[in-house]
């Protein structure tokens, strides 16, 4: 947010790309660091832009999916990089970082992607993913997490869809949730939005 020339990308088997002038040149930044190549979720801390979260494993189902081994960071913009865990989520869908406390971050992970899992979830950490605590959803472990959103207004409202088209609601950080799942001809969710 404060450099308008300077992106990531996460590719599905070549791990993290980076340029510096809008695109020209790409170099990657996470060979000699990361285990597994395939990310499925990468975003920066909007309050502090050299910290950047990786979440490891295509997210897209089909025949030949690639499984990653949970989360990294770096804290210098990916000229380094630590692992932080999650090793067993294998499919991570989303990394949201809150927009005013870098070390705030969930994490939405499909899990075992082909059948109900207990690592399927979403995970909350408060000090930058030393630690994870999974919000407890109930439902989750038996179908596949599409799309997770954090209203960046109201973090206490969050909302997350599953493969099959439920959309679970919550007004209170996840603490509890709501059912507002589509109706049945909306069969399943690709992808959600939060204004």
């Amino acid at each position: 947010p404060t450099d308008r020339l300077t992106f990531y990308f996460g590719s599905t088997g070549g791990g993290v790309w980076k340029t510096t002038d809008a695109g020209h040149n790409w170099v990657n930044v996470s060979d000699g660091y990361f285990k597994t190549g395939s990310v499925g979720a990468i975003t920066l801390a909007k309050s502090s832009p050299e910290k950047v979260y990786v979440g490891m494993g295509e997210h897209a189902i089909r025949g030949n999916t690639s499984h990653g081994d949970g989360v990294y960071r770096s804290d210098d913009g990916g000229e380094s990089w630590q692992h932080m865990g999650l090793t067993e989520t294998r499919q991570i869908s989303n990394v949201i970082v809150h927009p005013e406390d870098p070390d705030t971050v969930y994490v939405a992970a499909l899990g075992h992607a082909w059948g109900p899992n207990e690592e399927r979830g979403i995970y909350r950490s408060r000090d930058g993913g030393e630690t994870w605590k999974k919000i407890e959803m109930g439902v989750i472990p038996e179908s596949t997490l599409f799309g997770f959103v954090i209203n960046q207004r109201n973090q206490d409202q969050m909302y997350c869809a599953t493969r099959h088209g439920q959309i679970l609601g919550s007004q209170d950080g996840g603490v509890s949730w709501d059912d507002y799942s589509l109706p049945n001809e909306a069969s399943e969710v690709n992808a959600l939005a939060c204004g």
